[in-house]
Parts: C-alpha cells; sequence; structure tokens
C-alpha cells in the first residue's frame, strides 16, 4: 500500500493568522503533527514549549511545539504540532486523527 496524503487548512486556535493549506502525509505511527516553521508562523501559530522526538533514524531532536486548529476532510482537530525545517513534508499524526474521530481504536477481548 502506497503513502496517504490529504489536503488541510491550518489555522492558530484564535484564528489571528492567515489560513494556511497544506499537504499532509497521513502518518499514523506518528503521535503529533510536524509543520514546516514558517507555515506555523504565517498561521498565527507560535511555539509554547519544547519536547524531545525521536526521528525514524533513532536520533533523537529537541523541537518546538504549540497548538493549532487543523481542518481536514469534513473534520476539525486540535492539535500539539511540531515546529519543523523549512523543506519538511507535512505529517498529520495519530493523535489529530483520532480528535477528529477518523481513527478508531479497536480493544481486543482477552481470555476469560
Amino acid at each position: 500500500m502506497g503513502l496517504i496524503y490529504t489536503e488541510a487548512v491550518v489555522q492558530s486556535l484564535d484564528k489571528s493568522g492567515e489560513t494556511v493549506e497544506t499537504k499532509f502525509r497521513v502518518d499514523t505511527n506518528a503521535i503529533d503533527c510536524l509543520i514546516p516553521t514558517s507555515r506555523l508562523i504565517r498561521a498565527g501559530v507560535w511555539p509554547e514549549g519544547t519536547d524531545i522526538y525521536k526521528l525514524a533514524d533513532g536520533r533523537a531532536i529537541e523541537l518546538s511545539f504549540g497548538w493549532a486548529r487543523i481542518q481536514f476532510k469534513d473534520s476539525v482537530a486540535i492539535a500539539k504540532v511540531i515546529f519543523g525545517p523549512e523543506g519538511a513534508e507535512s505529517i498529520l499524526g495519530s493523535v489529530a486523527l483520532e480528535s477528529a474521530g477518523l481513527v478508531k481504536v479497536a480493544v481486543a477481548a482477552g481470555p476469560t
């Protein structure tokens, strides 16, 4: 199966910045969303802290994060967004997908 992409609109929580249309790679293995810093600043989203993130190659790096309103398809999520490097591919993580009601968690029954 190939990679899945979706178009989404990114805004600050108070909608004070621009409406920024972004193409996201849907990644259910990622927890948070990642968006290049310049796009987040244009949307009026500002860093609110830093966190350590583990990259696919095993390295751990510290990156800034903030909170944004992300609208995709007919759903809206308030999500933690990582301020990514310029040129980085935007990633739509699992928490945003779950927040928008697009991912349902299946619970398997254990032995009785």
